[in-house]
């Protein structure tokens, strides 16, 4: 549904865009009724219904400037199919990082069309099931006799950045002089030796950018193995800032 003006104020449940040429959505008003249609039974013979609480919600003002207002069908069964072979291609890729295949026969596949269907909601809980009944079992799968706890493990991450930083902050450099009049407090100092030809040695330490960098910290001791949710506890300090990817592996 598109308008050609800015629009009015909506009642709850039916939010609009105010800028001109957007489209409008008033799902609220035909959501129950397309939802007491039949399985394939087509929105056009509800129409009328739904144009009566639209007219009774919104100013004529506002509807004749609309260009057209269309009742979408709802999805059908014989659409989830298709649909849940396009989720799974998502974890078909997670998999493949890991060089294992998944293969859903067509049983299995109408399983998940089955259960992934809702009559009013579509293929929203589709996702849900396929994260409980497969992807959950799946990473219990991996996660068993890989890392077990006690274990030792290596925790692989970037560290936080902290911008450009000096020789001070960044090396632990001492600095110059302390004294009134002194104006190499912070400073680095002479970058090359006073040699002939005059140079500057590799992995001189200068300032520059401090952090982002990939950091392995060895030691960490695993306590905690939690397959049902994906997660492994490990004591220690993990490289990175909060939700950040790291690699875990074995020490040894």
């Amino acid at each position: 549904m598109s308008a050609s003006t800015s629009t009015p104020a909506a009642p709850s449940g039916a939010p609009l865009e105010t800028e001109t040429g957007q489209r409008v959505t008033l799902g609220s008003f035909a959501r129950e009724r397309v939802a007491a249609l039949r399985e394939g039974e087509s929105t056009e013979t509800v129409r009328e219904q739904v144009m009566e609480e639209v007219r009774r919600a919104f100013r004529p003002e506002f509807l004749n400037r609309l260009d057209e207002i269309l009742l979408f069908n709802r999805l059908s069964r014989a659409h989830m199919t298709d649909i849940v072979d396009i989720q799974l291609g998502h974890l078909r890729k997670l998999l493949a990082d890991r060089k294992i295949e998944l293969d859903v026969d067509s049983k299995a596949l109408q399983w998940l069309a089955n259960r992934g269907y809702d009559p009013v909601y579509g293929a929203r809980p589709l996702k849900r099931v396929i994260q409980r009944s497969l992807q959950n079992p799946l990473a219990t799968l991996i996660l068993e006799g890989r890392v077990k706890e006690g274990e030792t493990v290596k925790v692989t991450g970037t560290t936080k950045g902290r911008g450009f930083q000096g020789v001070v902050k960044r090396w632990s450099f001492g600095g110059g002089p302390n004294t009134h009049g002194n104006t190499k407090h912070r400073r680095p100092g002479s970058i090359g030796p006073g040699t002939d030809p005059s140079r500057v040695i590799k992995g001189k330490k200068m300032p520059g950018h401090y952090g982002a960098e990939r950091h392995t910290q060895i030691g960490l001791r695993v306590e905690k193995v939690d397959a049902e949710r994906n997660l492994i506890y490990v004591r220690g300090a993990v490289a990175g800032p909060k939700n950040g990817i790291v690699v875990v592996r074995k020490q040894g």
